[in-house]
């Protein structure tokens, strides 16, 4: 169990083990790919190839085209500027996570020394070896700030926990899980099947893990993923689980001043809060200058401080071993 109270703070590189792409892997096969793949759903829904040509493919073409020469490292950053791709970005955006998410692979179809994810949750159900002890899973006091599109993690911890626990009401399971809060910055591509959101105007919510990509269920999608400047009534409850947090674990994240910014961060960061991350291929200078920002709401500099550990050295899971 996990008692003291941390909050996880996910960039793509936490979920690159898992099969996913980092920012500029994402970037990258938006542009290689994306005009085929739309292009592919478009007619297998039953568009014809004129119309195709008529309405889809020049803003698609015209996005990617800006989005490549833009030399922009990623898609978010990207739409933040371009509002007027922000439907069709949305839309490139979750044909990739889509693809991703049918390859993606954990436990044993993963490198054991990587899987992050495995190790939290032996962490999280270590004491919980009786029958009903399932009941206690959503006393791990931890929360999740991702700004990842993907539903790896949350399709994990159900997988996880409703096996562990095979005898436990469906139910119930799901009720623990949502005792552990997974905020997505900038959305995700769509809710779980098992989250069970309401309808909305009479459409069913939600989607089976590894579904199989359709253009109708494509475009629907797209309305889950929000641009910078569509997240700003969140920013305070994000704020709020930083600052009461003992624990903040920084993981895969690439500090981007943006980022930081809708966290609030260094504002919210407090004397008493204890702070590390991974910098996996990061160049000391550039640690020591997020250690700087990071700290200048400390009393001192926190570049010298024991109480904020980046670390180029260790990768998630290595991280979590060592200060988890």
């Amino acid at each position: 169990m996990i008692t003291d109270k941390t909050v996880f703070i996910l960039g793509a590189g936490a979920s690159k083990p898992y099969g996913y792409p980092t920012g500029r892997g994402l970037r990258n096969d938006i542009c290689m790919n994306f005009l085929n793949r739309i292009e592919k759903l478009a007619l297998d829904a039953g568009w014809t190839p004129h119309d195709f040509e008529i309405e889809v493919k020049p803003i698609a073409q015209d996005f990617v085209q800006a989005f490549y020469k833009s030399s922009t490292p990623s898609v978010d950053l990207f739409l933040a500027s371009n509002p007027q791709f922000s439907g069709i970005g949305k839309r490139a955006i979750v044909v990739s996570i889509l693809e991703a998410e049918r390859g993606s692979g954990f436990r044993e179809k993963v490198d054991v020394k990587l899987d992050w994810y495995f190790h939290l949750f032996t962490i999280m159900t270590r004491e919980l070896t009786e029958p009903k002890t399932y009941k206690r899973f959503g006393e791990n006091k931890i929360s999740f700030i991702t700004f990842n599109y993907d539903r790896s993690l949350e399709h994990f911890l159900y997988e996880s926990l409703s096996n562990r626990f095979r005898a436990a009401p469906e139910e119930a399971i799901v009720n623990e899980l949502k005792k552990i809060r997974i905020s997505h910055v900038y959305g995700k591509i769509d809710e779980l099947l098992w989250e069970k959101r309401p309808e909305t105007h009479g459409v069913r919510c939600g989607t089976h893990y590894r579904v199989r990509p359709q253009y109708d269920v494509v475009i629907r999608m797209q309305e889950n993923i929000k641009t910078i400047h569509e997240i700003s009534g969140q920013n305070q409850n994000l704020k709020d689980m930083i600052s009461q947090a003992t624990k903040i674990f920084f993981l895969g994240f690439g500090f981007a001043k943006e980022n930081l910014d809708v966290l609030g961060i260094p504002t919210v960061l407090k004397n008493d809060h204890l702070i590390f991350g991974t910098a996996v291929d990061w160049l000391e200078k550039e640690i020591r200058d997020i250690k700087i920002v990071l700290g200048k709401n400390y009393n001192k500099p926190v570049v010298r401080d024991a109480r904020c550990l980046i670390r180029r050295d260790l990768d998630c899971r290595k991280l979590l071993r060592e200060y988890l």
